[in-house]
């Protein structure tokens, strides 16, 4: 055993060789799932924006299922969960805030910055999403 290791390392060794042992993911497509986020970055999402603004058909399917719409431009979504898109309209506009990261766009956008996990961000959103918009 190597000394350096913490015990969130071991714990996360241990759940990986669990899953394995069950067949329910091997360590292949776990390496795979994070190679994929590592290279996803916010780049992807502005690229399909954008092609939602060009592309009325394309628009249509990113608001009927962000998934199939971000694997139609190359963005591998399996074992991803469903991306799920809204419109910003003049009426209406969508802020994120979420509470626990957990459905934050990683393959999409990658890993969340650091000011969206903060505290204070996700405080202030909640408490005043029109002020963090400005």
């Amino acid at each position: 055993m190597n000394i350096l290791e913490t015990d969130g390392e071991r714990l996360l060794v241990a759940v990986r060789d669990l899953l394995a042992a069950k067949g329910l993911v091997s360590n292949a497509e776990i390496a795979e799932r994070i190679a994929i986020t590592d290279a996803a970055n916010p780049g992807q999402g502005a690229r399909m924006v954008a092609k939602a603004w060009t592309d009325p058909a394309y628009r249509a399917l990113m608001l009927e299922d962000g998934t199939k719409a971000a694997e139609q431009l190359g963005i591998p979504m399996r074992g991803a969960p469903p991306l799920g898109v809204l419109e910003n309209t003049q009426a209406i506009h969508h802020l994120v805030v979420c509470t626990l990261c957990s459905c934050y766009p990683r393959a999409v956008l990658g890993y969340p910055p650091f000011w969206f996990k903060s505290a204070a961000y996700r405080a202030r959103a909640v408490r005043d999403p029109r002020g963090t918009l400005t």
